[in-house]
């Protein structure tokens, strides 16, 4: 071989060995490239990792995909607590664990605690297991159970315990027609239970709510209930009124000759027997006060219409009000809604108590007409709440207590506006201040019971909160919370939800990686 062919295949050889050196180094570029690209990648992905649990950790954002909101409480609630200057103690009776673990329903009693904390810092929550804690139990009454909790005002020392049937409301229907309580377990007892069919909604917000509202109040209304003289059907009127922070208890009249002067409301619910004169005298100098007034007092005289000569004595001479032995039946198709015209239709009448209850959605039933025996006198006046619907020749007639055929052939029945609720006020001025006791006697205690109260188309409870509060001057925000329904799943998420969930994971996403990969590679290919 000659020294030019050697020189030759030295050059050949250097060049190839340039051109792999060069391949290596290309190679090695485009790796470093992929290296740095993935190594970003990953840097971003834990970055964002971190940001978003900070915001998560930090700033309490949570999304609640259930449709009907389960773990999220109403604006009103949130802007309610956050306006609270006070220690709330949230406690549940038992661990965690065992808390969290016996379903949703109790799942979502906890995380609205979560929540009502998220909205007022100085709300604590904490778990104490009863059994091991007895001090605990003994200081909270005794009659703790595992799904009990306890809320606690460290500013006022008032604590409520709220029980599970608060936070899980059971409703029974038959036919898709709503039932009590007490006619559900009236159903089971004649052995009608299998065609009962119960739904189980969560009442947590509105209980808890009403818990805080009661415990935290620096000056609590009292409303007491009184009993003794056969009152009943009064528990749907208790329960809402407790729903919304007013403190209720039971007054007993039999024998009684004083009423607590910090009670602001006595309600008189469907007596069956008439008031002992002691009784009826205790009342009185409640209302009076010393000439101070400030007293309410609510009277539903008894649709049986006993003989109750005292009440009736007590109402007339002190307050000119007359409850009529008698009925309204109502005439027009319009508004009876049973077809006798027991049921019916009624109307808030002026200005008192009037506020977001549109037309035609109160009710009541077996309606006896209360009579103003004046309009106004000396300190005292008169004002109708509820009226009857009545229109030319149709509406509105008044039945007296006699059996129809009992009636004189010639009775002609008066259409006319029949009076249903009616509040009597005695004033006097005090300087610039003005001293008011007021006694309101409705014609049906149907206005306010379970049937009416809790039908969310009907405004009766409007009505019932309007009064309470526009004479207390108290919030009605628990009156706007209501039950959700927990439904038949754990995570129920929205048709529109999960469809946006299924195009993002299933279609967006890999069409995404697809394209960044085919991106990837013929850049790499042809470059």
């Amino acid at each position: 071989m000659t020294n030019n062919e050697q020189l030759t295949m030295d050059n050949e050889q250097s060049v190839e060995n340039k051109k792999q050196v060069n391949s290596f180094k290309r190679k090695l570029k485009h790796g470093s490239y992929s290296v740095v690209i993935t190594v970003v990648f990953i840097a971003a992905a834990v970055l964002l990792n971190v940001i978003f649990g900070m915001l998560f950790g930090n700033l309490n954002l949570r999304f609640d995909l259930t449709e009907r909101g389960l773990y999220s409480i109403e604006a009103g609630t949130a802007e309610y607590l956050s306006s609270l200057d006070d220690v709330i103690n949230i406690y549940f009776c038992s661990t965690e664990e065992n808390f969290t673990g016996r379903g949703i329903e109790f799942m979502q009693a906890y995380e609205i605690a979560q929540r009502f904390a998220e909205a007022n810092k100085n709300f604590t929550i904490s778990f104490v297991d009863r059994l091991t804690n007895p001090a605990f139990s003994a200081q909270f009454g005794g009659n703790l159970t595992d799904t009990c909790v306890v809320i606690e005002s460290e500013k006022t020392e008032r604590f409520r315990v709220v029980r599970e049937p608060e936070y899980r409301v059971f409703e029974f229907f038959i036919d898709g027609h709503q039932l009590t309580e007490m006619q559900a377990y009236e159903y089971y007892m004649f052995g009608y239970g299998d065609f009962i069919e119960t739904s189980v909604s969560a009442g947590t917000e509105q209980a808890f709510l009403s818990a805080v509202m009661s415990v935290s109040d620096l000056t609590p209304i009292r409303v007491a209930f009184t009993h003794g003289f056969g009152e009943t059907g009064y528990s749907a009127m208790w329960s809402v009124l407790q729903a919304n922070g007013y403190l209720v208890e039971e007054l007993d009249m039999f024998g009684n000759a004083e009423i607590d002067p910090e009670t602001d409301f006595v309600v008189i619910f469907s007596p069956a027997y008439d008031y002992s004169p002691d009784a009826l005298k205790a009342i009185s100098d409640w209302l009076d006060n010393g000439q101070m007034y400030g007293r309410n007092l609510l009277f539903f005289p008894s649709p049986q219409m006993p003989e109750t000569p005292n009440l009736d004595d007590f109402m007339a001479d002190e307050w000119g009000l007359r409850a009529e032995y008698g009925f309204a039946a109502q005439t027009n198709s319009s508004f009876a809604l049973s077809p006798d015209g027991w049921e019916q239709l009624v109307r808030a009448a002026g200005e008192y108590f009037a506020e977001d209850v549109p037309e035609r959605t109160l009710v009541a039933t077996a309606i006896r007409p209360v009579t103003r025996l004046f309009d106004s006198r000396q300190s005292m006046d008169t004002t109708v709440l509820i009226e009857t619907y009545a229109a030319p020749n149709t509406g509105t007639i008044y039945v007296p207590l006699l059996e129809l055929d009992e009636l004189d052939e010639d009775w002609d029945p008066v259409y006319e506006v029949l009076n249903v609720a009616v509040m009597s006020r005695k004033t006097r001025f005090e300087g610039f201040e003005t001293l008011t006791s007021r006694v309101i006697m409705f014609g049906s205690p149907s206005v306010f019971v379970g049937e009416t109260l809790m039908t969310p188309q009907l405004s009766n409870a409007q009505l019932l909160l309007n009064i309470f509060g526009d004479i207390s001057g108290r919030s009605e925000i628990a009156a706007r919370v209501t039950p959700k329904s927990f439904g038949s799943t754990v995570f129920d998420i929205t048709v529109g939800q999960a469809n946006m969930i299924a195009v993002v994971f299933v279609i967006i996403i890999p069409v995404l990686i697809i394209t960044a990969g085919l991106v990837v590679f013929f850049r790499r290919r042809y470059r």
